[in-house]
């Protein structure tokens, strides 16, 4: 069958072996997206193993020649020994990141579809219906005031797995050792629990030394696990090994042994949105000689970008966004823990303000402003991602009934739970989200009899430059810091 579009056009820029960084992932695209990932992991171990397979044959006429003429010199054994270098120090080539098993159950059910036998109707996936029991899971009751939940929670969520895949002549094995397997598919916790840390006993992290490919998808969804872990894979990636391994010398590439491999991997990141610390990990980790091609190129079916959520907020409420003053990127979380307190919490405290929703997207900020106001005995509910039901409950109540006026809320339980809120008057970003289609979601809440006296309030800085951009559209944000005001308004 013919390739959708988008991955057709993907798998043309993936060919090229640039580093790619792609930011327009999207709930209705992410088939056509693995599509083109699964098909160029399997084209790159496939295309590796018939190279190996023609050397072998190279090195055994060369062989059986030698043993023919033993007096004779072969001017071209030189040559030939540096053209058959052709392997790493150990085997596996591919590393495919994904955040929940499944996530690796439809890329690796994707990759079955491709390599079935067609003539002899026969599944050469070896222990498919092991993996399919072990990764998949009856899906969860979604909400459906938001359709992309389905994306992020189609099944099994476990976060903490690894899995090696053997590519052979007939059929692939699956739950093959990782120092046997061509691709490698895992989350970064469950990488990072095989890697160890600095003075951990065991640690282990030899079979990424010769990542010839390394494909992150669902990059965002890293943000709201742990995006350390990701850093800490990729960190280990092309490091000598440890340990000798059972590999022939004269058949590892010059520039591996020269300790050169972090440039001869192509590296692919796919994610909903652009982020520092994505932006970060593109510059640190994307070192390929090819070049790299980051979220500005184009797709061909992607005629508009995707416009700024701002656009979908319903109620008509004046959204204040208020800049901070931010010398230094080490100061921005005190300047903008500082300038709550001074002007944010005052104006709620003078006007006694009631139904007011704080959303707070870093977990560290939370704990510090809820110790703070514990402290100070000021009244206030707080969801987070380790609250229970119970309490999420009646947190919810008391902001129904202005029992408690503030509710302190982060943007990672709002991942996991997608909650609504009724009687939300005010709304208060602390920090704008990492999701762009939270800033609508939460504004939304506020209801068509409250919208009058609505009010909204954002604290940015000129470090959120990229989550402006998301909410807010390019040219706002470029008039935005062009211009010398402290303030500025929408509605």
């Amino acid at each position: 069958e013919s390739l959708p579009l988008l991955s057709s056009d993907l798998l043309a820029q993936l060919a090229t072996y640039q580093d790619v960084l792609y930011t327009g992932r999207a709930f209705a695209d992410q088939t056509a997206l693995r599509i083109a990932l699964a098909t160029h992991a399997l084209n790159h171990v496939i295309q590796a193993r018939q190279m190996i397979l023609q050397h072998n044959t190279l090195l055994e006429r060369a062989a059986r020649r030698a043993a023919a003429h033993p007096d004779e010199e072969d001017a071209g054994a030189a040559d030939l020994e540096n053209a058959v270098r052709d392997q790493g120090f150990t085997r596996p080539r591919v590393l495919i990141l994904v955040p929940y098993r499944h996530c690796a159950l439809a890329l690796i059910t994707l990759m079955r579809q491709m390599m079935i036998d067609l003539d002899r109707k026969t599944d050469t996936f070896r222990h498919f219906k092991k993996f399919a029991r072990e990764y998949g899971a009856e899906p969860r009751d979604y909400n459906h005031y938001y359709p992309e939940y389905h994306s992020f929670f189609a099944g099994n969520q476990d976060d903490c797995f690894a899995l090696g895949m053997a590519v052979k002549a007939k059929n692939v094995n699956l739950y093959n050792d990782l120092y046997s397997s061509d691709i490698i598919v895992a989350s970064p916790l469950g990488l990072r629990r095989i890697i160890g840390g600095e003075g951990d006993k065991k640690r282990d992290f030899d079979f990424l030394s010769s990542i010839e490919l390394v494909i992150a998808d669902q990059a965002d969804v890293f943000h709201m696990q742990n995006y350390d872990h990701l850093d800490h894979v990729l960190a280990h990636l092309n490091l000598k090994p440890v340990e000798p391994r059972d590999a022939d010398i004269n058949r590892i590439r010059l520039y591996q042994l020269e300790d050169l491999s972090a440039h001869f991997r192509q590296t692919i990141i796919v994610s909903q949105f652009m982020s520092a610390e994505l932006s970060a990990t593109w510059r640190r980790y994307a070192q390929n000689y090819c070049g790299k091609v980051s979220q500005r190129f184009k797709l061909r079916h992607i005629a508009h970008p995707r416009p700024p959520t701002i656009t979908h907020v319903i109620p008509r409420v004046s959204q204040i966004f208020h800049a901070l003053d931010v010398p230094t990127r080490v100061e921005e979380a005190d300047v903008r823990f500082q300038y709550f307190l001074d002007h944010v919490l005052p104006i709620i405290s003078k006007q006694s303000l009631k139904h007011v929703l704080v959303v707070i997207p870093s977990y560290f900020d939370f704990v510090r402003l809820r110790n703070h106001l514990k402290k100070n005995r000021i009244n206030c509910a707080q969801i987070c991602e380790y609250t229970s039901q119970s309490n999420v409950t009646r947190a919810k109540s008391y902001l129904y009934h202005g029992t408690r006026p503030l509710l302190l809320y982060t943007e990672r339980y709002h991942y996991h739970f997608r909650s609504r809120f009724r009687r939300v008057h005010h709304v208060v970003f602390y920090q704008l989200p990492l999701y762009p289609q939270f800033y609508s979601e939460w504004l939304n809440n506020i209801g068509p009899e409250e919208a009058a006296e609505a009010t909204c309030t954002v604290m940015y800085s000129r470090y959120d430059a990229l989550r402006l951009s998301n909410v807010l559209g390019e040219e706002r944000v470029a008039r935005m810091f062009a211009s010398d005001r402290p303030s500025h308004m929408f509605m």
